[in-house]
Parts: structure tokens; sequence; C-alpha cells
């Protein structure tokens, strides 16, 4: 307390006179601040002064909402201009220069002949050819893609069954050719021509060696040939046939053991073998002769014409396609109706 400059106890005016007097003995100071540049104090936004947030926020919303409805305006046309007319207009060029080569090289195929109705190996030929030709008209047709909209979406999918039933055609009919080729050369082995003998009255070894090598043959060809399953587009049937077959077999060694029962040595004028037979022989002679005979009328009645053309004619065509094929025509008609002459 005694460190206080002046008492408690002191007089008020003598405190008040002591203050001043302090008060007047302090050094008096200026405050001083510090210089700052006024372009370096941040400086208020004009954009942010001229455009308030919420007008902002706006006029992006309807610039966004703008360009979309463009957007979806010019993605609708160029759309409707794809499927409806581009697309369209593909196809259908696509299409018909497809008709086109097909006509072409159809018309060729619809040309080739065989040399006469017993011509099987020739119908053959031609069979494979045409099967071939379907094959691939029918890989090709599969890689024109079909519009996705319009009324010839189903035409590629109608023109590749087709394509797939002549192929079927072609071979069934092809199987049935190369039966009647086996049956001609059963035939033939069951009926030596002249030409097989060195001379015009052949000795009895001649005959001999001849029979011993044709009746064999012929028998192995008619096994092969009546263990398979004969074609079904064989209009005629060969059960009867067939069983006719097992009965000339019999026959076939019946008549073997007779020609091979001679001399060798034995001229053929002066032998048995040169008169008419009797009894088992006779009647085998009968039965290879029935036989020959209904060989012949199965050959006539699918003979090498008939096999060629009969799956192309327009009955089986109905019945096999059915209405695609007036189907495929009309709307390959109003396709070039509508855009040959654009596409071309």
């Amino acid at each position: 307390m005694n460190n206080l400059p002046v008492s408690l106890n002191s007089d008020p005016l003598e405190i008040r006179k002591t203050l001043t007097s302090n008060k007047e003995q302090l050094p008096t100071t200026e405050p001083k601040f510090k210089e700052v540049d006024s372009q370096t104090l941040p400086q208020p936004s004009q954009e942010i002064a001229k455009t308030p947030p919420l007008k902002r926020k706006s006029f992006a919303k309807i610039l966004v909402i703008l360009l979309a409805f463009i957007l979806l305006t010019f993605g609708g046309t160029l759309g409707y201009y794809y499927f409806a007319v581009y697309d369209q207009e593909r196809f259908a060029r696509e299409v018909l220069g497809f008709f086109k080569e097909i006509e072409n090289e159809g018309s060729v195929l619809s040309n080739q002949t065989v040399k006469d109705n017993y011509d099987y190996q020739g119908a053959v030929e031609i069979l494979e050819t045409r099967k071939v030709f379907f094959q691939e008209q029918k890989e090709k047709i599969s890689k024109i893609r079909p519009p996705y909209f319009g009324p010839y979406k189903s035409l590629i999918s109608d023109f590749s069954e087709a394509f797939g039933i002549f192929v079927e055609a072609s071979d069934e009919s092809k199987d049935a050719a190369e039966f009647m080729f086996k049956l001609i050369k059963l035939k033939s082995s069951l009926d030596p021509k002249p030409s097989s003998f060195s001379q015009q009255t052949p000795t009895i070894a001649e005959i001999q060696t001849i029979y011993n090598e044709q009746v064999p043959k012929a028998k192995r060809i008619g096994d092969e040939l009546f263990a398979e399953n004969w074609p079904k587009s064989l209009e005629t049937s060969m059960e009867e046939l067939k069983t006719s077959w097992t009965k000339t077999k019999t026959a076939l060694d019946t008549i073997l053991i007779y020609v091979n029962s001679f001399d060798p040595g034995q001229p053929f004028e002066t032998s048995e073998l040169n008169q008419p037979p009797t009894g088992q022989v006779a009647l085998a002679i009968d039965q290879v002769a029935s036989f020959v005979r209904l060989l012949d009328d199965k050959i006539n009645q699918a003979d090498a014409n008939s096999i060629l053309t009969s799956p192309f004619s327009e009955d089986i065509l109905k019945e096999r396609v059915g209405n695609k094929a007036e189907k495929i025509q009309k709307q390959i008609d109003e396709i070039n109706k509508k855009y040959g002459e654009s596409v071309y």
C-alpha cells in the first residue's frame, strides 16, 4: 500500500492534482496503419454482380431443355429417314439385285437336259449342280439384312426356307436317279449283249465264261440294290420288284448249274444247250424274263427326264413350298414396282 503514488488518506484535491500531473508526463504516440495497395484488395465479380444466382440457374435449365428438344427433333427426323427411306431402298437394291442374278443363272440350269430317258447318270450330274446352286443362293440371301420395319421383314426368311426345300428336292431326286441307274446296270447284267461273244455263233466254253461272270455280278448288284431303302420320291413302289428278285436269284443259280453241266469242248450247234430248255430250267428262265419285264416297267415309270423335272413342277412346288412361292413373287413384284427405278 505504501507503493501507491498517493495515499488513500490524502485529500481528494491533492489526488486530482497528482493524477493530472502524471497524465501530462506520459509519452504521446500516434497509431500507425499499414498502407495497402488498392489493387490487391478483392474486387466483386462482375458476373455475380450482373446476374443473380436464381436467374442464372433458370437460364441454364432453359438452355438444356432447348438443346434436348433440338436433338430429339433431329434424331427423330434422322431415324425416320433411315428406317422409312434409306433402309428400305438399301434392302430393295440388294434383294432385286439378288433376284435378277438367280433368274439369269436359274434359266441356264433349267435348260440343262439329259440325252435320253435312260440317261440317269446325266440326271445325277445336273441335280448335283442344282443342289450346289441352291445351297449357294441360300447362303447369299442369308447375308442380306431384312429391314427393321415394313411388310418385307419376313422376305429373307421365306427365301431361305424355299431354297432349303429346293436343296432337299434336288437331293431326293438325285438319290432316285442313282437308284434307277443301278436298276439299269442290273438289267444289263441279266441280258448280255451279242457283243459279249467273240463270234456270231459262240462256243459252249464262251457261254460258260460269260455266265460265270455275269450271274455272280448280277446277284451282287441286286442284293446291294434291294438292301437299300429306295427313295421315297419315286412314284412307283419297289416291293413287287424286291419280291420278284428273291425268286430270280434262285432261278439264276439253276441256270448257271445247267450251263456248266455241258462239255466246254462240245460244239454249240449240236449240244442240248442250243435246244429249248424244259422242266426246272425252263421255269427258271421264265422267272428271269419276268423279272426283266418288271424292271422295264419300273424304269419307264421313272425315266431320267421325269426325275429331273418332277420335283420342280408347279404341282410339286405348290405342295412342298405352299403359298410361300406366290408370296415371294408378289413381294418381289411390289418392291420392283416401288423401288425398281430408284435402285438401278
